[in-house]
């Protein structure tokens, strides 16, 4: 667990030093997020998220997220969600639909998500994008549980790729940090390295 947990944290400062690099950008995502269990398979969730680009000098955006959703099994949850995005002088909104199916074996879960994304524009225009991503991850006894992620966007052809290594670290039985590295890929656009951090608090009603 020390082995791979070093690992993680060598490839994070490799990237990151990658990033320098004129040929990438530095960026930055962080997030809070409370998510309310309520009966037996219900939830909801708000999210508040602030990103900077530009090696961390500019705002890329903010965006907050108000979602509801049901455990149809243990393996198997779906939301519907409202999001707010502040783009420069632009509010886009966003419907969006998120099923995920994972499957855990012993210390190991490995899920897949796929979230369908409705954005109005300012000018009236609609959006569409698909979201695929596959994620595996280790649970350990400790409070380390490192994991490996890509995602990909789509609709009529590819926009972009996502491909993260991180770790969740909990700090007690409601509350949980995630720090991670991201590889940012748009399409007919410079990559761009993000380091994010993010904290994720869990109650039921």
């Amino acid at each position: 667990m020390k082995k791979l947990v070093c690992i993680i944290a060598a490839a994070m400062g490799i990237c990151a030093a990658a990033s320098a690099q004129k040929t990438s950008d530095l960026g930055a995502w962080l997030n809070l997020q409370a998510t309310a269990s309520i009966g037996k398979g219900g939830y909801a969730l708000l999210r508040g998220e602030y990103r900077a680009n530009n090696d961390l000098k500019n705002t890329e955006c903010m965006f907050m997220v108000l979602a509801g959703g049901y455990r149809f099994a243990p393996w198997l949850s779906a939301d519907l969600g409202y999001e707010m995005w502040s783009i420069g002088s632009n509010l886009n909104q966003k419907a969006v639909l998120t099923a995920t199916g994972t499957l855990r074996r012993e210390n190991l879960a490995f899920s897949l998500r796929e979230k369908y994304e409705l954005t109005f524009t300012p000018s009236g225009s609609t959006n569409n994008c698909l979201r695929s991503r596959i994620r595996g991850q280790y649970y350990s006894e400790g409070a380390f549980r490192p994991y490996l992620a890509a995602e990909l966007f789509a609709w009529s052809g590819w926009q972009r790729a996502l491909f993260y290594i991180g770790t969740e670290i909990s700090l007690s039985k409601h509350s949980t940090i995630d720090i991670f590295y991201c590889y940012h890929m748009p399409n007919g656009a410079m990559p761009v390295s993000t380091l994010g951090l993010g904290y994720y608090f869990n109650f039921s009603l």
